[in-house]
């Protein structure tokens, strides 16, 4: 169903956005990580994108590259009213670089 609608409006972040959060709920951080690329490749002045990399890194258990992605998320254009994800990103931030996340490896 995402191929059809990502071929019907091959630029919609929403399409896309859907898309990884699927990817993600499905447990496929994997494949959500390729959605989150194609976001940053498309809306690189988005924070949206890169936080969406960030998580799918995460669910990956790759630490470096997803605060990487959540350092670029928090230098981006953040959407008005998004102020508690934005809080939020800087928290996780916080939290990886203070290695304050249990059970989470240095990959």
């Amino acid at each position: 169903a995402f191929d059809v609608a990502e071929a019907l409006a091959p630029v919609d972040p929403f399409v896309r956005l859907d898309r990884h959060h699927s990817e993600m709920a499905r447990g496929r951080p994997d494949l959500a990580i390729r959605t989150a690329r194609g976001l940053v490749a498309l809306y690189p002045e988005e924070a949206t994108s890169h936080a969406a990399e960030a998580a799918a890194w995460l669910g990956m258990d790759r630490r470096p590259p997803a605060i990487d992605a959540l350092r670029r998320a928090l230098a981006a254009r953040w959407e008005p009213g998004s102020e508690d994800r934005h809080e939020a990103a800087r928290r996780w931030l916080r939290a990886l670089e203070g290695d304050s996340l249990p059970g989470r490896s240095q990959r």
